[in-house]
Order: C-alpha cells, then structure tokens, then sequence
C-alpha cells in the first residue's frame, strides 16, 4: 500500500509566500486562479480516496480522514472566496504572507534578497 499525498505538480506558486505576496498585488486574477486551480486539484485528489478506501483495515479512520479532507477542501474554497470578494481580507493575506516572507528570509539571512525582489515586483 502506497502512503496517501497529495501532489501539486505544476500549481506549486499557490504554497510560495513570495507569490501570494507580491503577485496578489500585481495581478489578483492570476492568483485567484491558481488558487482556485490548487483547490479543483486537491479536492479531485480527495475524490479519488474513496477509490483506495478497501485498501485500509481502519475503516472508520479512513472515512473520518476522508471527512477530514473534504472539510479543508470546503474551507479552501471559503477562504478562496473571501480573498476574491473582499478587498480588506485580500490585503490582510497579501501582509500576512509578506511578514511571514521577511521573516523566514530574516532567518535564512537573505533578506536583502527578499526586499529587491519585492521592489521589482511591486514598482511596475
């Protein structure tokens, strides 16, 4: 039995702070799109469990981690939505993620890196 994973192969942006940061101010449409790709992706993932449910003796903790999965997906698609339609909650994100962005760069030492990078996104 192969272990459960979800793979982003080609939609990896949606989990990089940089992206969700900067971009989101540049050009919103292309990352609700990735976004949105993101959850169709993981949500058809959740979908094909039910397929790989005989192969599991816990039944009872397959299905809840399948109830489990399903929750996040509607929270993505929530949350998703919330970023679309509200500008206040849009911009939160974008400086959620830009704090979190020039911390880990802060501790990797690179944040210089970081803030030309964020200059050059943002001054088009």
């Amino acid at each position: 039995m192969s272990p459960l994973t979800f793979e982003i192969a080609g939609l990896e942006k949606v989990l990089e702070q940089a992206f969700l940061a900067t971009d989101f101010t540049k050009d919103p449409k292309a990352v609700l799109a990735e976004l949105y790709a993101f959850s169709k992706k993981y949500k058809d993932w959740v979908e094909l469990l039910s397929v790989r449910r005989s192969e599991f003796a816990d039944k009872v903790a397959f299905d809840e981690i399948r109830r489990r999965c399903n929750e996040a997906a509607q929270r993505m698609d929530d949350g998703i939505e919330l970023l679309e339609n509200n500008e206040e909650v849009r911009t939160a994100f974008i400086w959620a993620n830009l704090g979190m962005l020039i911390q880990a760069a802060q501790y990797k030492g690179i944040l210089a890196q970081i803030i030309g990078r964020i200059a050059s996104n943002t001054s088009t």
